[in-house]
């Protein structure tokens, strides 16, 4: 693929992602979902042109989103979880042979994600999580327990998605930006 094909399907994944960042004026729910599926284009590019484009919508997408998105919780949890996960989760299953090892490093990246979306957003953006903390620590233990459960879920599907593609789309996908 030539170079400036590369950048036109960045180019035009990055609009989709940020166009579905900005779902988050729909509903509370969006929220996590919006960043969640946001994420799964860098899954195309990282498998069209490379670690290094992939990288630049990443980025692209994250400052973008911390620009025109009213909802800097999505914004956050796009930058420190769902933009980069799919590339990581994608070299990490290409590089480490033991599943266990894999796994292990998976729910600790997306617990420390977890972490410090939630002090960016808490003392960097002035997120309110009274709600959140009211409950006591039991709640807090159980949304991050849910929330690795949410991820287990989202890798299983990302996966699944990344094989839906490379079988069915990359091909029209090469076609169209050759």
């Amino acid at each position: 693929m030539r170079e400036s094909s590369k950048s036109a399907l960045g180019g035009v994944l990055a609009a989709l992602s940020v166009s579905i960042m900005l779902l988050t004026y729909l509903s509370p729910f969006m929220v996590y979902a919006a960043p969640a599926f946001a994420g799964l284009f860098v899954i195309i590019i990282y498998h069209e042109a490379g670690l290094g484009w992939a990288v630049g919508e990443y980025v692209s997408v994250s400052l973008l989103s911390l620009i025109l998105i009213a909802d800097k919780e999505a914004a956050v949890f796009y930058i420190c979880l769902f933009g980069f996960y799919p590339v990581v989760s994608e070299v990490l299953d290409n590089t480490i042979r033991l599943k266990s090892v894999r796994w292990c490093l998976k729910i600790l990246l997306v617990n420390c994600s977890i972490l410090v979306s939630f002090l960016l957003c808490f003392f960097v953006f002035g997120v309110d999580y009274k709600e959140l903390f009211a409950n006591g620590t039991v709640f807090v233990c159980l949304f991050l327990l849910l929330m690795n459960g949410v991820l287990l879920v989202y890798d299983f599907l990302a996966r699944r998605l990344r094989d839906l593609y490379l079988k069915k789309l990359q091909g029209k996908v090469r076609r169209l930006f050759k």
